[in-house]
């Protein structure tokens, strides 16, 4: 007899590997990204993380026992030097300007997703901001673990930028 969540995860599947299909992860795993499509994608992956940070700090503060406090306030951090110093990395690398930061405006997707983690750290419980901040962190994991190769993301972020923009196209 199935369970509940394996019967979840079975309605699912057809939603869940489309994501795998989508033309911007199969661009990062066959090397055939626009470099465009990528620097858009740095750009609003560091707003949302900017305050994805922030809303783990929110949930360190809500926290009932300081163990749990610290290891919040821990995952804000790293969110913020790891995850913010490499798009720093890239942002330098993909010559964002200055100015390019002052005017940016996030995607209306990226807006929605902020706005609604905001909304659950406003009136929920740690419980619940741990719960809505999990939803995108369990498919980057994943996505991850699947394009793990050596043509793929993992090595790209671990060699910089020194083969992108051949033929307009991020390769490695």
């Amino acid at each position: 007899m199935k369970s509940f969540t394996d019967e979840l995860k079975k309605q699912a599947d057809p939603i869940w590997r489309a994501n795998f299909d989508h033309p911007f992860v199969q661009g990062i795993a066959n090397g055939n990204l626009a470099f465009e499509s990528f620097r858009y994608y740095v750009l609003q992956d560091s707003y949302y993380l900017s305050h994805f940070a922030r809303i783990q700090a929110i949930g360190a503060s809500r926290a009932s026992d300081l163990f749990t406090t610290s290891r919040m306030a821990a995952h804000s951090m790293g969110t913020y030097e790891a995850e913010l110093g490499l798009h720093e990395n890239f942002l330098k690398q993909l010559e964002v300007t200055k100015q390019e930061l002052d005017e940016f405006v996030p995607s209306p997707t990226a807006y929605a997703y902020t706005s609604h983690l905001y909304r659950v750290a406003a009136s929920g419980s740690l419980a619940e901001i741990i719960a809505a901040s999990c939803r995108a962190t369990g498919f980057i994991m994943k996505l991850d673990n699947c394009l793990r190769s050596p043509r793929q993301m993992s090595k790209f972020i671990r060699n910089g930028f020194k083969h992108m923009a051949v033929n307009g196209s991020v390769n490695w």
